[in-house]
């Protein structure tokens, strides 16, 4: 989950070499998997990345 939560972190930056990446995890996790690691990218944004 971390990966996929690192990834968006990524993606929401602008870094376009991790789409391919997100695709990837995507479809080896399940929904409730990907709702989790959205959920730990943002409370690491709103944390400014701090505890991650």
């Amino acid at each position: 989950m971390y990966a996929q939560m690192w990834a968006n972190i990524a993606s929401s930056t602008g870094f376009g070499m991790v789409v391919q990446l997100l695709k990837f995890l995507t479809e080896l996790m399940t929904p409730s998997q990907i709702d989790e690691a959205l959920l730990l990218a943002k409370e690491c944004k709103d944390r400014n990345f701090s505890g991650c």
